[in-house]
């Protein structure tokens, strides 16, 4: 439901207009407590030196002001054109700003090819580690050590014992030293 107000003397007529609007929510999108949500959202705010802004009840003795009289409430900024105040019932959200830090995370295996028969992983790691390769269901299927030297390891689809395992979905680990990362495959022969 919207209430606009368009082309409205702040006082009389010999003050400037102004143009704002009420929008109450839907009772389809309520707040916490059931209530719902009102919007109050100024296109122009020329000069108020008395405005109220807020709602009551109809004995006039329970309210919510963010205005009284040009006084605000000291959790409201002032009234500037393009400014939306919200009322709600929600608990409030309160943030502390923290700085931001973006960690580049470069992937150190690929997996590179996934043929009918092998799956060849692409390596850059800085000191030995291991490629341990699990069944879907927890099992581990295959281990291989890998030195920082080498660049590509080649699985054909063996367990430690040398039977080939069934299709499916692996998990590939790569540990080392202040290493762990995976990867999920799908093998098909």
């Amino acid at each position: 439901f919207i209430l606009e107000w368009d082309s409205v003397h702040y006082f009389s007529p010999n003050t400037q207009w102004d143009k704002f609007e009420i929008i109450v929510y839907d009772t389809t999108i309520q707040t916490a407590t059931g209530d719902n949500e009102i919007i109050f959202q100024y296109l122009t705010a020329n000069n108020y030196t008395s405005n109220t802004v807020g709602i009551e009840d109809e004995t006039n003795q329970i309210g919510i002001n963010a205005v009284y009289n040009n006084t605000y409430d000291r959790r409201c900024a002032p009234l500037v054109p393009g400014r939306a105040i919200k009322i709600t019932t929600d608990e409030p959200i309160v943030g502390i700003s923290e700085p931001v830090t973006v960690k580049k995370i470069t992937p150190r295996f690929l997996v590179n090819t996934i043929s009918r028969d092998k799956v060849a992983f692409m390596l850059s790691i800085p000191s030995e580690a291991r490629i341990e390769i699990y069944s879907i269901t927890g099992r581990k299927v295959r281990s291989f050590k890998v030195s920082p030297q080498e660049r590509e390891i080649t699985w054909f689809g063996e367990d430690e014992s040398g039977k080939r395992v069934p299709n499916g979905i692996y998990i590939v680990r790569l540990v080392g030293k202040d290493l762990k990362e995976r990867t999920k495959i799908i093998y098909l022969r």
